[in-house]
């Protein structure tokens, strides 16, 4: 009906008369859809207590009092249940959910515990070159996973700051006891210098093995620009305990990384 009424006004009026006045409209609706695309395209924070799933993943006792036990978002996932954490079946969900990953294990954490799973495609490498790590990119849909550990902390750092190109395939940075730079991180870790293309923020995941207490230690999530764009978020799981064996530690961070994909 509205266009009906549209057309028999339009037809009253000499349409050089009238299209002036319609086009600061047709700006104005486009600026909107635009400024509309641009917020929907925002990168999102994954908000979950991830060092307590992490924690509970490794089996060590919290109160079970506490509600995100029965909370549907700390499930180990929607049809496999806790019980069956060490069992073939949570083995076959990550060949399925992780098809489209490559994992650069430079630690060798997850080698330990998951490579020998036919369809996990991982690489270990002390210290990867841009060129070797693009050799094993073979889809569009791939999508990076780096786990490093120590100084190689930085170098990792320093090469997704180099390759935006990387960073828009990145699906997230792992780091166990990480050695940094603060003066590089206070100049080049920020949400500008670190964006990617990809619509969520990269998470850039932390583990220790003992209490963090220098300041090349610690890795601070940056500021978010006013706009509120985010590229990236630090996910700080805590200290592994000692008498937890590395297999579990493996298992217990493929459960956090399943749940943000």
């Amino acid at each position: 009906m509205f266009f009906i009424l549209l057309k028999h006004t339009l037809h009253d009026y000499n349409l050089d008369e009238v299209y002036p006045l319609l086009e600061p409209i047709a700006e104005i609706v486009a600026l909107g859809l635009a400024s509309w695309a641009a917020y929907k395209s925002r990168p999102t924070r994954l908000e979950l207590d991830w060092s307590f799933l992490f924690h509970r993943a490794l089996g060590i006792a919290t109160e079970q009092q506490d509600p995100r036990w029965t909370d549907p978002q700390y499930k180990l996932t929607s049809t496999i249940a806790w019980d069956d954490f060490e069992q073939p079946v949570f083995e076959s969900f990550l060949q399925r959910k992780c098809k489209h990953l490559i994992c650069f294990d430079i630690q060798g954490l997850i080698s330990k515990s998951i490579a020998d799973l036919p369809q996990m495609r991982i690489h270990s490498s002390k210290d990867p070159e841009p060129e070797w790590i693009a050799n094993h990119v073979e889809k569009k849909s791939d999508r990076l996973l780096i786990i490093t550990s120590g100084k190689s902390t930085q170098r990792q750092l320093e090469m997704l700051h180099k390759y935006p190109g990387m960073r828009d395939r990145m699906f997230a940075f792992v780091a166990l006891d990480p050695i940094i730079d603060p003066e590089w991180l206070a100049a080049h870790f920020n949400q500008k210098e670190m964006d990617a293309e990809a619509n969520h923020a990269i998470p850039y995941v932390l583990l220790y093995t003992s209490e963090p207490t220098r300041t090349n230690q610690i890795i601070h999530e940056p500021p978010v620009a006013s706009s509120g764009w985010r590229s990236i978020q630090v996910i700080d799981l805590g200290i592994i305990p000692a008498n937890i064996n590395d297999a579990k530690v493996a298992r217990s961070l493929w459960v956090v990384l399943s749940k943000m994909l």
